[in-house]
């Protein structure tokens, strides 16, 4: 009883030997092993991920720019993006407009004197003034993603650079296109708390994202992109 049970055992094992004279067919489906199917699974899942890293990194000549010349870079895409927001204000304005006040070109044609005070000041302070404020705020801080620096780096940047900033554009513009000092004074002193309200509202939020998620190289990139909608209010007020 105990042998037959050993020799059936070793069959199982082993495989039923073929008859003789039959062929041994080997089956055309190739399966590779498991630890190939978890190699090759591991290695699509690091390529997906690099491609979407490659992807969210900036192109490499804005990378090399930016490192090499960060204030030139930041004033030129802050004063582009202001005489964008300012030529889109000229056309909202003109489309709620009810009256005929602006003529059918509010703006004076394509490069009006408003639109190039507002690219001025967006040059200088936006650009240089605001790129030397966000290292100044890495440096003095530290660029430690922790959630008292973060806490602290948003608040000095509402408190101190925010008012700063919104007040050169109410009074700097105005100055810029030909009015006096008593007015350009009183539109910074009339328009500068409905413009900070604006401040709390959007670049608050932003600020905790970007201190602690974006990097540094890649912030005053992505800052300017939500100082364009900023722009079109700011630009209404001055």
């Amino acid at each position: 009883m105990i042998l037959p049970v050993i020799v059936l055992a070793g069959i199982l094992q082993k495989g039923t030997p073929p008859l003789p004279g039959s062929r041994v067919q080997t089956s055309a489906i190739v399966r590779p092993a498991a630890s190939t199917w978890v190699q090759d699974g591991w290695t699509k899942v690091d390529s997906a991920e690099s491609a979407c890293l490659s992807i969210a990194e900036p192109p490499g000549w804005y990378a090399r720019l930016s490192s090499s010349h960060p204030l030139a870079v930041a004033a030129v895409q802050s004063m582009l993006l202001k005489g964008i927001g300012d030529r889109l204000s000229i056309i909202v304005g003109n489309t709620a407009a009810t009256s005929s006040e602006f003529g059918g070109d509010p703006g004076g044609g394509l490069m009006s004197q408003h639109t190039i005070a507002m690219m001025a000041v967006g040059f200088t302070v936006s650009g240089i003034g605001g790129s030397s404020w966000l290292r100044h705020l890495d440096a003095h801080f530290g660029e430690e993603a922790t959630l008292e620096n973060v806490i602290r780096k948003v608040c000095a940047d509402f408190v101190c650079w925010a008012p700063t900033a919104n007040a050169a554009y109410l009074a700097g513009v105005p100055l810029l296109t030909g009015h006096s000092i008593d007015t350009c004074l009183l539109n910074a002193q009339h328009e500068l708390l409905p413009v900070m309200r604006l401040e709390l509202g959007m670049f608050v939020p932003y600020n905790v994202i970007a201190f602690a998620l974006i990097p540094a190289y890649a912030r005053q990139g992505t800052g300017q992109v939500v100082s364009l909608i900023f722009a079109i209010y700011l630009a209404m007020r001055c």
